[in-house]
């Protein structure tokens, strides 16, 4: 089926204010991206414990080998984990939360440290919050549309809002686009243009346009510098913009 032929009966209605629950995550490609991220950005994990919280840093997130390392929690356990214990498991990455169980498997050495070897998974459960202010596109800026893609084809969209972590836009009624979808995507803000990876968060029909909310995924440095860039750029129209409401004003 085109897109052209996609039925609006397709898209699921949300209200615009709509409650954010967590959802289970079960794709083994989008665990691995979560998980590698979070192995990336060093976070912290809390471990849920009858004897009260503790704390580890997440090590390494193999997807090959399919295993977590962390180090021992903090504070110590009252006693080492036997194979097959099950650990609970929840961290924050980029202003959302992430929870899962892993099971323990051994131990093994980190840099003459003692670290947990935990088994890979099998789901997550994941609840993004907004925690990044989005900057509206000004018009005098003339953005161009963004490019969505995938591999069925590419989609045009209409940029509304733009924040280091995600993007607001509004494509065609009838465009199959669903929410957990993954797509590049390439934006240009005046003389910055970069792309990267997203996934749909939110999808809402309103008359004849779909507004997408899409996060950032993996961004490579480049892309990431460009993005900075672009943001930079919004913000220091938002601020002259503001500047001149306030002149107004007096």
């Amino acid at each position: 089926m085109t897109a052209a032929e996609a039925s609006p009966l397709d898209v699921v209605q949300e209200p615009p204010n709509a409650p954010r629950t967590p959802r289970w995550i079960n794709d083994v490609e989008t665990i691995g991206n979560l998980l590698s991220q979070a192995a990336a950005k060093r976070v912290v994990l809390a471990m849920g414990g009858g004897d009260g919280p503790r704390n580890a840093l997440l090590l390494l997130a193999d997807s090959a080998a399919q295993r977590l390392i962390i180090d021992p929690p903090f504070p110590p356990l009252p006693q080492a984990p036997e194979a097959g214990a099950v650990l609970s498991l929840a961290t924050r990455l980029d202003g959302a939360s992430l929870d899962f169980m892993a099971v323990f498997e051994q131990f093994t050495d980190v840099g003459g440290d003692q670290a947990f070897v935990l088994r890979w998974p099998e789901r997550l459960r994941y609840l993004q919050r907004r925690t990044a202010y989005r900057l509206g596109i000004p018009r005098e800026l003339h953005v161009p549309p963004a490019t969505l893609r995938d591999r069925r084809g590419l989609v045009k969209a209409t940029l509304v809002d733009l924040s280091r972590y995600g993007v607001g836009a509004t494509v065609s009624r009838h465009a199959e686009i669903k929410p957990g979808q993954s797509m590049d995507c390439t934006i240009r803000v005046d003389e910055v243009e970069f792309t990267a990876s997203t996934q749909v968060r939110s999808c809402i029909a309103s008359l004849d346009r779909l507004r997408l909310g899409l996060q950032f995924g993996e961004i490579s440095p480049t892309a990431a510098a460009r993005l900075s860039a672009a943001v930079a750029k919004l913000e220091r129209v938002s601020l002259r913009r503001a500047a001149e409401r306030r002149a107004r004003a007096l």
